[in-house]
């Protein structure tokens, strides 16, 4: 048999030479179709099975990553940007708004209480419109943090960003189930931040299994205290830097 890529001779399912398969489908609907569930939601190492791996084991699959097992698992980036695509995608077609959305309404509220002192919310404004940049925005603050607070652990700055990309992608999934709330005034909407921050602890605690009970919950919680100072100092300096601007 002819490789339809190459022109190798081969004899089994995959050319021995560039890898195709010998089976080569004319380009139709359901080869689209089979086309967008392999590619990107193919169960067996794909985006589902990613996220599944990461809700029901996420520190050991973590860990299994770190330590090289890698095939079956979505690319990092790749999986925060389809989440991302995914929770945005449902709070539009549901009309609801995203915690950023009400992060950034309560600043304008209470720059007009107080007209006086009233920040530039131009910055805030872009990040509202392009809300994956702030959760690409996100991450690495975090993984900044968790260096800090776990110093003394093997990882690098890198392999925290790649942790913190996964959870953050799971994160925004479990936003997702709860987008498509319509009560904006019921106190079950504050219900995925809670349950985003269970799961990063849950995560971090299962990843960081070796350390005792008492230090790996006391790094995380000093994890998210860094993390809150350093993105109110860079909050700061984007509202200054914006102001100069003008």
């Amino acid at each position: 048999m002819k490789c339809k890529n190459c022109n190798n001779e081969f004899e089994n399912k995959f050319c021995n030479h560039c890898g195709q398969s010998s089976k080569v489908d004319r380009i139709n609907w359901k080869y689209l179709v089979n086309s967008i569930a392999n590619d990107i939601f193919q169960i067996n190492h794909g985006f589902l099975y990613t996220a599944k791996i990461l809700l029901l084991k996420p520190g050991k699959n973590l860990s299994d990553f770190f330590t090289g097992k890698r095939k079956n698992f979505y690319k990092p980036f790749a999986f925060l940007l389809i989440s991302s695509t995914i929770f945005l995608l449902s709070t539009k077609l549901i009309g609801n708004e995203t915690f950023i959305d009400d992060f950034v309404n309560g600043l304008r509220t209470a720059s007009n209480d107080n007209p006086d002192k009233s920040p530039d919310l131009r910055m805030f404004d872009f990040l509202t419109n392009n809300q994956t940049y702030a959760f690409l925005f996100i991450v690495p603050i975090f993984s900044i943090a968790s260096l800090i607070s776990y110093r003394k652990s093997k990882y690098n700055f890198s392999e925290y960003l790649i942790l913190n990309l996964y959870i953050t992608g799971e994160q925004l999934l479990i936003y997702t189930v709860f987008s498509f709330i319509k009560d904006r005034d019921s106190l079950i909407i504050i219900a995925p931040i809670i349950l985003g921050f269970l799961y990063n602890l849950y995560v971090y605690n299962t990843f960081f299994g070796e350390l005792s009970w008492l230090n790996r919950n006391f790094k995380f919680i000093l994890t998210y205290f860094i993390y809150l100072i350093l993105m109110g100092i860079l909050l700061i300096l984007l509202m200054i830097t914006t102001a100069n601007i003008v």
